[in-house]
């Protein structure tokens, strides 16, 4: 992809100041939907979830020092505000752990789609990623 070798510079949601040197951007998606799940005209209240109101973005990176995961759960809803979390995994094998939710409910874990696609693109573009994406244990 187009950033190959760049320095990316982040600011994550509690301050920290973040640098991915010699990175390369092998994957992002959003789950961003323009169907709203509430009345027209109006925007989602707090808990009400709608995909046009409220949504998640992923992009995967390679860098020097291994992968950096970089989520944004972005709003339009008044009062709330984005939020943008850097997470760094040594291999390819933890990048697909960090995508994967885990529930405390009994139920299984999962890959959300969005996870999942931007997971599929960095496969494109990096071996590791590959082995890891196609053995992984998740749906």
């Amino acid at each position: 992809m187009n950033t190959l070798g760049r320095d990316v510079r982040l600011v994550d949601h509690d301050g920290t100041d973040v640098v991915l040197r010699d990175s390369e951007l092998l994957g992002r998606q959003t789950s961003h939907r323009n169907s709203h799940r509430h009345p027209a005209g109006t925007v989602a209240r707090p808990g009400e979830p709608c995909p046009a109101c409220r949504w998640f973005e992923v992009e995967i990176y390679r860098h020097r020092d291994g992968y950096a995961l970089v989520t944004v759960g972005k709003t339009q809803v008044i009062g709330e505000v984005d939020r943008l979390r850097v997470r760094t995994a040594t291999s390819p094998y933890e990048v697909v752990e960090l995508l994967t939710q885990h529930f405390d409910d009994g139920r299984l874990p999962r890959l959300p789609r969005a996870s999942a696609l931007a997971l599929s693109r960095a496969a494109e573009h990096d071996d590791g990623i590959r082995d890891a994406y196609v053995n992984r244990a998740v749906a």
